[in-house]
C-alpha cells in the first residue's frame, strides 16, 4: 500500500493535468458566456470610472432615456480614442449598433448594466491574450450626448445573455481598435 516517491510524483502530475483540463474547459465556457451566473449591482456615483467595490445592489442604468442617436459609430470611436481609456496592447471592441432601452450587459460573476437609452457599448480587453479573470473595461458612449462612462471589470461581457461574439454576429460585427 505504500507508494514510492516516483509513483507519488506520477499521480500528482496526472492530477495536475486533469485539473488544468477542467479549468481550461471552464475558462472556455466563461469566455463564450455559457456559464450564466453573476451578481447585480447599483447606480454609479458621480465619477466616470467605476469599480465593483463602489457600487451596491441594483442595476446600473446607462444611456439617456427617450433620446435619439446623434453620435454615430465613427464619432463614438473618435471620442473613445481621445479619452485615454486604453492601455498599451489593449484591444477594444465596439458593437456595430448602439444598444437600446431594455438591453442588458452582464459581467461573469460581476455587475449587471441596464440600458435606458441608446449607447455604444465598448469592451476593452486590457490583456487580450489572457484567459480567465483579467483586467477589462466596459465603456458606454451615450449615443445622444457623447458622454463616456467606463467600469473596471474582470471578465468578458454577455449582452442580452449572449457572448460579445454572438451579439456581434447578430448585428454585423464589431469595430476593433488596437492600442499601441
Amino acid at each position: 500500500m505504500f507508494l514510492s516517491k516516483s509513483g507519488l510524483v506520477v499521480k500528482l502530475i496526472i492530477l495536475l493535468l486533469l485539473l488544468s483540463v477542467v479549468l481550461g474547459i471552464v475558462g472556455i465556457l466563461l469566455l463564450h458566456g455559457e456559464l450564466p451566473f453573476g451578481k447585480i449591482t447599483s447606480s454609479p456615483s458621480s465619477s466616470s470610472q467605476q469599480t465593483p467595490e463602489n457600487v451596491s445592489s441594483s442595476l446600473i442604468n446607462v444611456g439617456t432615456p427617450n433620446s435619439d442617436v446623434g453620435v454615430e459609430e465613427d464619432e463614438a470611436v473618435d471620442i473613445l480614442t481621445n479619452q485615454s481609456l486604453f492601455s498599451k496592447g489593449a484591444v477594444a471592441y465596439v458593437l456595430c449598433r448602439p444598444l437600446t432601452s431594455g438591453d442588458r450587459i452582464s459581467a461573469m460573476g460581476g455587475d449587471k448594466y441596464s440600458v435606458v437609452g441608446p449607447v455604444w457599448f465598448v469592451y476593452i480587453d486590457e490583456e487580450p491574450y489572457s484567459f480567465f479573470e483579467h483586467d477589462v473595461k466596459y465603456a458606454f458612449v451615450d449615443a445622444s450626448t457623447g458622454e463616456v462612462i467606463s467600469y473596471d471589470e474582470s471578465w468578458p461581457p454577455t449582452i442580452n445573455g449572449k457572448s460579445i461574439s454572438e451579439a456581434a454576429e447578430s448585428c454585423g460585427g464589431v469595430t476593433e481598435i488596437y492600442a499601441s
